[in-house]
């Protein structure tokens, strides 16, 4: 039966998510079986249709929902959200004791006090006011029934009755208001806030930040796999390991959840730079740094803002230099599109540029062999290596184990004149002088072919 009601055949009310979601605290579409009890069936089974299948196989329940008290929870709830209450609305007639439970005087009813106490307050304040509330109505409550015997039994019950409506009521507006913004977060993408109503929104509703979605990703892990919420991963990694009960999975906040499949960026990656374990599974750091974009116009904008959410990373100290190497980052950045992420990761962990791999390849071997455009990676590695190495000038004649100089590799992928212009635009001749770089003596050694050309482009230091 797929009928979304609320009821089932004797006409009892259910309560509005099946019993699975309710007790992992994940969103419910209500349906029956439900979109997430299904996709468990699916992964647990290996299957990819349902169809032919008996529902009752997919242990998808709903419960009747609890109805204590004159007033339904989802009612008041809208009620408290609207500023009133059935003791203002004329709709429920108030008892002769409502208002001294929580010392609330002058004829005053129950729901008036949660209303006056919660629903006016600052929204950044609202939901630590509330849940105060259903702790000291909770603890009221116990002292109450310990003096039960010694009252009216009517009146006990009644009293009871109407605090347990209260709590249920506070409980269903935290697991609504909590469940909303879990969603906004996984939607980051699409609404693009401001950082600082993110903020807000985690600021009220810590555990937002661990609210999984039909897939069972958080927040951001779904930031990741979108262009647009990229630009949100530092700060979700940031609140959830400024809130130390908040744990996402690792003590990064979350950098190192994995991410599922990631399709080739479509981009030049050398062959002796090892893939990911050998697939394509990433974990939500390299996503980040290895997300590409389809349009052209949005190429450069696009890396700008990865390297700029990377750079936050870096100073919050939740992205480290050793973590270049340890998660493979520099895979699939040499490339004309990555420019601006693979000059900061060669920054933030400057010992890789003079670290060979297997095939006796530094960066500036590989940058020197990348195609379409690729004299742009070609200068992003040679002004980092002129940087920390520049009397090696910057490793541009280092010898790969094949006996291929880089500088050789350059010329033949990129054309002799883009290779010295490239060169004379990050080694000027003022950088040579003042440094005493023997950049000549070095081309006479390992390069003389291209004698002539360093000397015109270097005349001074002939």
């Amino acid at each position: 039966n797929s009928d979304n009601t609320n009821t089932n055949e004797s006409g009892i009310v259910l309560c509005s998510a099946c019993d699975r979601c309710r007790s992992r605290k994940t969103k419910c579409d209500g349906n029956r079986p439900c979109s997430s009890c299904i996709a468990k069936y699916k992964k647990k089974h290996k299957i990819t249709s349902i169809e032919n299948i008996d529902p009752s196989l997919f242990e998808c329940a709903y419960s009747p929902a609890k109805r204590r008290g004159p007033i339904p929870g989802a009612k008041a709830a809208q009620m408290m959200a609207n500023g009133t209450t059935a003791a203002t609305t004329g709709k429920r007639k108030r008892g002769k004791h409502d208002g001294m439970f929580v010392g609330v005087g002058g004829g005053t009813g129950v729901m008036d006090a949660v209303s006056s106490k919660v629903v006016h307050e600052h929204p950044d304040d609202l939901m630590d006011k509330l849940r105060d509330l259903v702790e000291k109505l909770a603890s009221h409550r116990q002292d109450f029934k310990s003096r039960g015997d010694a009252l009216p039994a009517i009146f006990h019950k009644t009293v009871d009755n109407e605090v347990a409506t209260i709590i249920e009521t506070c409980e269903e507006v935290l697991n609504t208001t909590s469940n909303a913004a879990g969603d906004f977060l996984h939607d980051l993408h699409v609404i693009e806030p401001e950082m600082g109503d993110v903020q807000k929104v985690v600021a009220a509703y810590p555990q937002s930040l661990l609210f999984k979605d039909v897939d069972g990703n958080l927040p951001i892990q779904n930031a990741s796999a979108s262009r647009e919420g990229i630009k949100y991963i530092p700060l979700l990694a940031k609140e959830a390991i400024e809130r130390g009960s908040i744990n996402v999975g690792d003590d990064r906040g979350g950098l190192f959840l994995p991410t599922g499949e990631m399709q080739a960026s479509g981009g030049s990656s050398s062959d002796s730079d090892a893939d990911c374990g050998g697939n394509n599974s990433a974990n939500v750091l390299q996503r980040m740094v290895w997300s590409s974009h389809d349009r052209a116009e949005e190429l450069m904008s696009h890396d700008e803002q990865c390297a700029l959410s990377l750079k936050e990373l870096g100073v919050s100290n939740l992205l480290r230099h050793d973590d270049v190497k340890g998660h493979n980052l520099l895979h699939r950045c040499y490339n004309s599109n990555y420019t601006k992420r693979l000059e900061y990761l060669l920054l933030l962990d400057p010992s890789l540029i003079s670290t060979p791999n297997s095939s006796g390849d530094v960066p500036m071997n590989i940058a020197s062999s990348v195609i379409d455009d690729g004299i742009r990676v070609f200068a992003t590695v040679l002004k980092v290596g002129m940087i920390h190495h520049p009397k090696q000038a910057g490793f541009l004649f280092h010898t790969n184990n094949y006996k291929q100089k880089a500088l050789y590799m350059a010329v033949a992928t990129f054309g002799k004149e883009n290779v010295m212009k490239s060169i004379k635009e990050t080694i000027t001749e003022q950088t040579v002088t003042e440094m005493s770089l023997p950049i000549l003596h070095k081309v006479f050694c390992h390069t003389p072919e291209f004698a002539n050309e360093f000397v015109t482009m270097y005349p001074g230091l002939t």
